[in-house]
């Protein structure tokens, strides 16, 4: 299967910003390539991979598009060139939990696969 979607690790603040705001601000690296799906893997204390959501598009803004709480509390007193991706239709769906394992940084899965997943380890 084609690994559609790429799997993000997020932290309370971003995770906000995923869920009120609809974008994720997303690390360089990433690439554009053909992914039509977000998975969000929520840290500790939730540990598990809870929401998925369809890529509108990536986009590249000055960071004084974020109101100025938000700039505060991901970039500190400076404004710089972000990376992100804009969602659409964010949805819940079955936890798919860590049970000893984690996600340091983003990956890439089948949307699928991920739906049908009880644990990270059956994605692997």
């Amino acid at each position: 299967m084609d690994k559609d979607t790429i799997i993000v690790p997020v932290g309370e603040t971003a995770w906000e910003l995923a869920e009120d705001e609809g974008y994720y601000i997303r690390p360089t690296e990433i690439d554009n390539r053909d992914i039509d799906y977000i998975a969000f893997y929520r840290t500790s204390p939730i540990s598990a991979i809870t929401h998925i959501g369809d890529i509108k598009k990536f986009k590249k803004r000055n960071s004084s598009f974020m109101d100025a709480g938000t700039q505060l509390s991901l970039l500190g007193d400076f404004k710089i060139e972000v990376d992100y991706i804009e969602i659409d239709d964010l949805s819940k769906i079955d936890n798919v939990d860590a049970k000893g394992r984690s996600i340091q940084k983003y990956w890439y899965a089948n949307s699928d696969e991920i739906k049908s997943a009880n644990r990270l380890k059956d994605l692997l």
